[in-house]
């Protein structure tokens, strides 16, 4: 077998990320409740307080807190899961280049660090500095597009590196 051969990653190995991000899931997510008392019971009390409201200057009724600055507890809890998430990301990235994963995996992780980092952004601007409910969830939409354009301009780079 030659060293080229040796190096290559196997799409039957890729179960290995899909298994090493589910434990550190867990193990991000079992982290913010133990750095977070009672979230639990805060999480409860945010969908109690959900209500079906007008967004402002539009004949559209969506859900929202009632008091939205009620739950800033809940805000920064997925705030820090989102940036430990986003550094976990960002280590399966790292670790997807040094084994050589696919180009598409890459890709797809790549954008999921730009998700989950710029998540983190918008909820510390949006939500605990603000609280600006609606003007949050159209930024998300925003930067759901943008981890898609992010993920598409490196399979972009790659192919054209490639040719």
């Amino acid at each position: 077998m030659t060293q080229s051969q040796e190096r290559r990653w196997h799409p039957s190995n890729e179960w290995i990320f899909g298994a090493v991000s589910a434990g550190l899931f867990l193990i991000v997510a079992g982290t913010i409740f133990i750095m977070t008392p009672a979230l639990f019971d805060k999480i409860i009390a945010f969908f109690k307080d959900l209500t079906i409201v007008k967004v402002t200057d539009m004949p559209i009724y969506l859900p929202a807190p009632a008091f939205p600055r009620d739950h800033l507890m809940v805000y920064s809890a997925v705030m820090q899961f989102s940036l430990m998430w986003g550094i976990v990301e960002i280590a399966v990235l790292v670790l997807r280049f040094a084994l050589h994963s696919p180009d598409n995996k890459k890709a797809e992780t790549l954008g999921n660090v730009a998700y989950w980092l710029g998540s983190y952004y918008l909820i510390q601007k949006f939500l605990v500095e603000e609280t600006r409910w609606f003007e949050y969830w159209a930024l998300v939409i925003i930067l759901l597009g943008a981890s898609l354009i992010v993920r598409a301009m490196f399979l972009a780079a790659v192919r054209e590196s490639s040719r």
